[in-house]
């Protein structure tokens, strides 16, 4: 019998998602127990890329016949409204965020526990914030942290991870930039000039980790 590969499934899911516009693939990682439904609710929001894609997405789950699929769908609702009435502009976010360069950063955790693979067995990586730089227009920013040490990971396809600056972009549903929070990283050897040509060129499933999280050192002991 085959071993159950969550990372695996969850980017079929992710496949299933934006190429047939239905999520059932994390239905059935809720269902089985590997993800949670507020998961499934920012895995659906992070994936669609368009307001059309939300609309139509919206009225597939509204019809749903298990009650937690559509009280997700009211929720995008809501949180698309959050999401237009928010302040994305870049000088705001770097007055009122209290990620501010030179701020030390603690990089851990991942999707896959205890032991995300990205981590080869270490608890985290230390880095220091070095700034914002702008994204896609009405997202938020990616942050650039410089790593105290190269990270160099290879998967099993091949994809290689190497350099120690990285780029952290949020993956919760309408997050803000605070003390904590959960991130996709990238890891490159130089911070790119044009962020949005690099996610461009980047998709899903070319990053380092997909659900890691990022501590200021008031949260997280540095030693």
């Amino acid at each position: 019998m085959t071993e159950f590969n969550f990372r695996e499934a969850l980017k079929a899911a992710i496949d299933q998602l934006r190429s047939e516009g239905v999520p059932n693939g994390f239905i059935e990682l809720h269902n089985s127990g590997y993800i949670s439904s507020r998961e499934v609710k920012d895995n659906i929001f992070r994936h669609c890329v368009s307001d059309n894609s939300f609309t139509g997405l919206i009225q597939k789950i509204e019809k749903h016949p298990e009650s937690w699929v559509r009280d997700i769908a009211e929720d995008l609702k809501d949180t698309l409204q959050r999401i237009r009435d928010r302040i994305t502009d870049l000088d705001e976010i770097e007055r009122s965020s209290p990620l501010k360069p030179g701020a030390r950063i603690f990089l851990t955790g991942g999707y896959e526990h205890p032991e995300p693979w990205w981590l080869a067995g270490r608890d985290g990586y230390w880095g220091t914030f070095v700034r914002f730089a702008p994204a896609s227009e009405g997202a938020m920013p990616i942050a650039f942290v410089k790593l105290d040490q190269e990270i160099h990971r290879i998967e099993a396809v091949g994809t290689r991870h190497e350099g120690v600056c990285a780029l952290l972009r949020l993956t919760g549903v309408a997050a803000k930039w605070e003390s904590s929070g959960t991130v996709t990283i990238h890891v490159v050897q130089e911070f790119p000039q044009d962020v949005a040509t690099f996610y461009d060129e980047h998709p899903f499933g070319t990053e380092l980790e997909w659900g890691a999280t990022y501590q200021l050192k008031t949260l997280a002991h540095e030693t």
